[in-house]
């Protein structure tokens, strides 16, 4: 499950959770960043990987350095899905009557 996960660090980390004893097994961890965005003073997210310089996918954090953990909104899981996830993003439940 996508889960966002604050550090003891001060990171934002997203990512697809597991737990196992101990420890959060995270894979495809990324680091949320305020950037600039388009218009002048507006600030979006973006996200890098958490590990850039690893060749893992899939990390061990244990659960003494997780501060919290919470359900990203979904604009946010959608950008870690096609980023850094499967690539799908997943549509709006909104339906479409005739």
């Amino acid at each position: 499950m996508i889960k966002l996960i604050r550090m003891k660090s001060g990171e934002d980390v997203i990512g697809d959770v597991n737990y196992a004893n101990d420890t959060v097994r995270i894979e495809g961890p990324a680091v949320l960043m305020p950037v600039q965005g388009n218009q002048a003073g507006q600030m979006s997210m973006g996200m890098v990987p958490w590990q850039p310089f690893s060749k893992n996918k899939e990390f061990s954090i244990p659960n003494d350095w997780i501060v919290t953990m919470s359900v990203p909104t979904d604009d946010i899981a959608d950008g870690w899905r096609k980023s850094f996830g499967s690539g799908i993003e997943v549509p709006s439940k909104k339906m479409l009557l005739s």
